[in-house]
């Protein structure tokens, strides 16, 4: 299913105008095959797909690791319609994509949501090689939105805070 999301996005980034203020083309040919490194959630497994665009009749071919034989991926889906239904080597399947992010989608299946890292060409190669990121536990700290100089703090450890009473002063520069 990710393979088929992924696909369509490739096809719309191509379907962009620079001359129209849009951005630069899709640099990829979008019938021929590519691979894709898929990660499901933080450290999860790495499966290695090979995507064949432009199968017949418009189908998308899809092989899961070296040995997976491929399987025709077909779909009615427009990218404005919230759930993708798709038939999967004769299985019909479905998902629901909730967002793009920085290194794949955000999907949710049968009520799990889903972080699903996806990385085609040279980039699926160097995955391994990207340290997983650090999560931080910030529920000790007021965070501010903007960097700036500490003026005055309001409060003492311990002290019990009303709602909207002033705990610091924050000097920022806005730009």
């Amino acid at each position: 299913m990710t393979a088929l999301v992924e696909d369509m996005n490739r096809r719309r980034a191509a379907s962009f105008d620079p001359s129209a203020g849009q951005q630069e083309h899709f640099n990829e040919s979008l019938e021929e095959p590519y691979e894709l490194n898929m990660q499901i959630g933080a450290g999860g497994e790495h499966k290695h797909l090979l995507v064949c665009p432009g199968g017949f009749e418009g189908e998308l071919w899809v092989q899961i690791g070296e040995e997976g034989e491929p399987l025709p991926v077909s779909s009615e889906w427009i990218m404005d319609s919230k759930v993708v239904r798709a038939d999967i080597g004769g299985v019909e399947a479905s998902i629901q994509p909730l967002a793009k992010t920085t290194t794949g989608y955000r999907m949710v299946q049968h009520g799990t949501t889903y972080e699903v890292g996806v990385a085609s060409g040279s980039a699926a190669h160097l995955l391994h090689h990207m340290p997983v990121p650090e999560v931080i536990d910030y529920s000790a700290y007021v965070v501010a939105p903007l960097s700036g100089t500490l003026r005055s703090v309001a409060v003492k450890p311990g002290d019990e805070i009303a709602a909207g009473a002033e705990v610091a002063v924050l000097e920022t520069m806005k730009t």
